[in-house]
């Protein structure tokens, strides 16, 4: 027998109220403990029924507490690395794609012909845009924090695309207070790779929202 909305509520309520923050997280819990109580509950409409303290979920709910808080604190540190391994892939399907393809070619083409010539301001230019774009970036990603801030999801975004777009900064020799004292040719193939790496996650993200409002529509609105 399948637990009714109201039934799944009260698990995700139980586990609000142990402060599990993180939706993505919470929600896989709830499931995971729906599926536990159909499997080993005969009569479920009993087992949540209100009988204030004596309620059997209640209880059974209590007996788990200790469990399920370790659950989620291992679930918070391990979800990063697999947030990670699923952003890491589609970002690099998302390099395929012949329109950004055409977009680095020809930022590579540039950075060539303007190195051929000498001109070293190419590099300036190019790692100040960078820096704009990071900026940019930024602003779009508290934006989305403000409502999709409660999913673990988010944040490993927010924390692959601050240490890329910040790269320049973090690094001295290529970044972009760097880039105005000592010009270098070569350096402008690293300020490239910052911002091309930091566009394909950022493209991923805008694109996976859509999935991301349809899954937690419900909600957020």
């Amino acid at each position: 027998m399948e637990l009714t909305k109201e039934q799944i509520k009260k698990i995700d309520d139980f586990l609000q109220a142990l402060d599990f923050e993180f939706i993505d997280i919470r929600l896989e819990m709830v499931d995971h403990i729906a599926s536990e109580i159909e499997e080993n509950i005969e009569d479920i409409d009993a087992f949540f029924e209100e009988k204030r303290l004596n309620t059997h979920f209640l209880k059974y709910m209590l007996s788990k507490r200790k469990e399920l808080k370790t659950t989620y604190k291992t679930q918070v540190k391990t979800k990063f690395w697999s947030n990670f391994k699923v952003i890491l892939k589609n970002t690099v399907k998302q390099s395929y794609k012949p329109s950004n393809l055409f977009l680095i070619s020809s930022l590579l083409f540039l950075i060539y012909f303007f190195n051929l010539s000498n001109y070293k301001y190419i590099g300036i230019a190019l790692v100040s845009f960078a820096f704009s774009f990071s900026l940019y970036v930024s602003y779009i990603m508290n934006k989305s924090m403000k409502k999709y801030g409660k999913l673990k999801v988010t944040h490993t975004y927010i924390a692959i695309l601050s240490f890329v777009s910040q790269a320049y900064i973090i690094f001295p020799e290529t970044n972009i207070f760097f880039a105005f004292k000592n010009y270098e040719p070569i350096k402008t193939y690293f300020y490239l790779l910052f911002f091309y790496i930091s566009f394909l996650i950022f493209k991923v993200f805008q694109e996976n929202k859509n999935k991301i409002d349809d899954k937690y529509n419900y909600i957020f609105n």
